[in-house]
């Protein structure tokens, strides 16, 4: 996460008696950058001032000197972020403003004394191997974009263990951590309601008890997998360079609607096209489309998809 400091911080230091406690937030503030736990953006004038603060320790200042050393390169890249934390002057301050289409995340810089906010942000997802997909997404979309190219995420993961995910988010919106929680949808057909073991409960959790500094995504699909584009997954899961019978037919698909809803690693049943329920009136209506395709994609073979997207 980029820590951006504002230059209310630089006002405060040049007033005669700043607070008593602000040598001790800037070292917390710095020995973070130091251990590499989040990057700071700042003007080079504002860091030299912040360097003649009286009672900080060596090791911030030579910290500092190395981070103003890389500003002007890193200014491309801050510009870049859609979310961000400002550290501003005031007290027992946390809230989070919209800027244009910039998400920020304000936080006072007695809030630092102890160290809170600045451990690596947390990725909590339903699993691990969600968290190494998502940092994988990051990095494939990081490598793409040549400002980009030298940043790296430093992230802390967490799993939620599936249907026990909304009451470990409820957990770490209750911690002074930085979060970003990102579940399955579950959505099984077109304007479905979310799933009810997980999705549904985040998102209730994240509409009425909403903390600066957490966020939950929600896929507006099925699952993950539904995102991963048709090439990829035939590439990952084709050891001797062709893909299966059954990949070839079912990534035919990849471009209809349905797509998005359905559920790749257990497949549909018959069941599922009969009825009169939203969801059976749904797919009944996508029937003639599938008949091409076998009812299920063989587990091995998205384990192997999923095995390959995260150890790459």
């Amino acid at each position: 996460m980029f820590f951006k400091i504002d230059d209310s911080i630089i006002d405060l230091l040049k007033i005669g008696q700043p607070p008593a406690n602000i040598a001790l937030c800037i070292d917390e503030l710095f020995r973070a950058r130091r251990l590499g736990q989040h990057l700071i953006y700042c003007k080079p004038s504002n860091l030299e001032v912040i360097a003649q603060l009286n009672g900080i320790s060596e090791t911030t200042k030579l910290t500092i000197r190395k981070v103003k050393q890389t500003q002007r390169f890193k200014k491309a890249t801050f510009e870049l972020m859609t979310t961000y934390v400002s550290i501003i002057a005031g007290q027992n301050t946390i809230r989070k403003t919209i800027n244009g289409n910039k998400t920020v995340i304000e936080i006072s810089i007695d809030q630092l004394a102890n160290g809170d906010f600045l451990d690596a942000t947390t990725l909590l997802a339903e699993n691990l191997t969600d968290c190494e997909l998502y940092q994988n997404i990051a990095n494939i979309i990081n490598k793409s974009n040549s400002t980009l190219t030298s940043l790296r995420h430093r992230l802390n993961y967490v799993s939620g263990g599936g249907s026990q995910t909304p009451r470990q988010y409820i957990q770490q919106k209750s911690q002074k951590r930085l979060t970003i929680c990102i579940v399955d949808g579950d959505i099984e057909y077109l304007n479905a309601p979310l799933g009810t073991n997980t999705a549904a409960p985040i998102h209730s959790d994240e509409t009425n008890n909403p903390v600066p500094h957490c966020t939950a995504i929600i896929l507006n699909c099925y699952s993950i997998e539904n995102l991963i584009p048709a090439k990829i997954i035939i590439n990952a899961t084709s050891a001797n360079g062709s893909a299966s019978p059954y990949l070839k037919k079912i990534t035919q698909h990849q471009t209809e609607d349905f797509w998005a809803y359905l559920p790749l690693k257990i497949g549909k049943n018959c069941s599922d096209f009969l009825g009169v329920t939203p969801k059976s009136i749904y797919w009944g209506n996508q029937k003639q489309k599938l008949r091409t395709t076998k009812p299920r994609m063989p587990l091995l073979e998205w384990r192997n998809l999923r095995g390959a997207l995260c150890g790459a």
